[in-house]
């Protein structure tokens, strides 16, 4: 089973907690098969937040 992993930003609009997964710059979901690079891109973000969103990876099993 292949593993990918994708990162959410976890904002807080209105009281109510909103899911945002990450696009890549042509717009697409960002993806990446490297659980490293998800982790460090994830720390970059959380480290980096000026608006106390939390940033979390998610990982997609694929079934090949």
């Amino acid at each position: 089973m292949e593993k990918n992993y994708q990162i959410k930003k976890i904002m807080l609009l209105k009281g109510k907690l909103q899911h945002v997964i990450l696009l890549n710059s042509q717009g697409e979901v960002f993806e990446t098969n490297c659980f490293g690079e998800a982790m460090k891109i994830c720390e970059l973000l959380n480290t980096n937040t000026d608006s106390g969103w939390k940033y979390e990876i998610v990982q997609i099993l694929n079934n090949k």
